[in-house]
């Protein structure tokens, strides 16, 4: 009885150690997905903003045609 009881004490522990390590790692992963969501949207802002530049500077403050 007492070796069983050991046995699930130590099943306890790995299984809550594993569900920890599991928990980082979600964590880990919400954090760097949103990360790069923030930065896909700063670039395309960027990508338009340079876009509408390199327009006007090609077609010499005309106006914008694609």
């Amino acid at each position: 009885m007492h070796m069983l009881r050991v046995t699930l004490l130590g099943l306890a522990m790995c299984l809550l150690t594993l569900f920890r390590i599991a928990m980082i790692f979600m964590a880990m992963a919400t954090i760097l997905a949103g990360a790069s969501m923030i930065l896909l949207t700063v670039l395309k802002k960027a990508n338009r903003m340079i876009n509408a530049a390199l327009r006007e500077i090609f077609t010499l403050g005309g106006p914008g045609r694609a």
